[in-house]
């Protein structure tokens, strides 16, 4: 689907950046420690998801 991998790539990547994408917008509209802190983690746990989501990808289904 996307780069040779497949749909839970895919998904992980939508959850994912939906996810940080939240996060920004609260940052944008509030700036603040704390919601630079919140935006910070979020970028963390889209990574996460984004590895993730490739490696058991490939695992569960070979990649694409």
């Amino acid at each position: 689907v996307l780069l040779g991998l497949g749909a839970i790539y895919l998904l992980g990547a939508i959850a994912g950046g939906a996810f940080l994408l939240l996060k920004d917008l609260r940052l944008a509209q509030a700036p603040s420690r704390a919601t630079a802190m919140a935006a910070f983690h979020a970028s963390l746990v889209q990574l996460s998801l984004l590895l993730g989501a490739a490696m058991l990808d490939v695992q569960l289904l070979g990649g694409g």
